[in-house]
């Protein structure tokens, strides 16, 4: 799996589809103690964007270490500074259907120890935790746009639904497009690339309406 693959779950979340399900016990232990970290959890009210590295830390992300029986561990290594540890500790704890707030605290922890895909998981559970607050929408614009410099596939193509609706920004569309052409790191199987090409699609057919008339 592609680290920006995981966002699709958050996508699917934004979209409101995502169903509350039974939680296990190791999941909801380890999310009680990453929600007693106050330093942890102060650090997620911030916006990603102010917090993000200035260079990514990629080594081991790929390699997802934190499945059941290792939540423990993976939550020691955390807190010791793994950046790889928390990002995986997140997807994991997503999966389980754990608290919503230890799992986004986790993803700001990725964000700031270096792991630009868990900046972009930050600021998609912001919109989602926070839909029609402008200041929320603005942060996660700000990261996106980024995270998308930065060539994280998803950010690029995030940033670019954002441009495609804020028909404010001067040159809005080229400047989705050209986020658009990032989206298709890892493939055209992975998320992040479909729906980047389905965005296109629908910006160039808009054009090609207004230039027949």
């Amino acid at each position: 799996m592609s680290p920006t693959s995981i966002f699709f779950a958050l996508l699917i979340a934004i979209a409101g589809t995502a169903h509350a399900q039974q939680t296990s016990a190791e999941a909801s232990a380890v999310a009680a103690e990453v929600l007693r970290n106050a330093p942890w959890v102060a650090d997620a009210l911030a916006c990603p964007a102010s917090s993000m590295p200035k260079s990514e830390i990629l080594l081991g992300i790929s390699k997802n270490k934190c499945k059941t029986g290792k939540r423990g561990v993976c939550l020691k290594k955390c807190a010791a500074g793994n950046a790889s540890a928390c990002y995986w500790l997140a997807y994991e704890l997503q999966e389980d259907h754990a608290n919503k707030q230890a799992v986004e605290t986790l993803y700001q922890r990725s964000c700031t120890l270096g792991i630009m895909s868990g900046c972009t998981n930050r600021a998609a559970g912001l919109v989602s935790q926070r839909p029609n607050d402008s200041a929320a929408d603005m942060c996660a614009a700000k990261t996106f746009s980024i995270a998308c410099a930065s060539e994280d596939p998803w950010a690029c193509t995030m940033y670019a639904n954002f441009l495609i609706k804020d028909k404010s920004v001067p040159g809005h569309e080229d400047m989705a497009l050209a986020a658009l052409a990032k989206s298709c790191k890892f493939g055209p199987d992975d998320p992040a690339c479909s729906y980047a090409m389905d965005l296109k699609a629908k910006i160039l057919k808009a054009r090609s309406g207004v230039n027949r008339k």
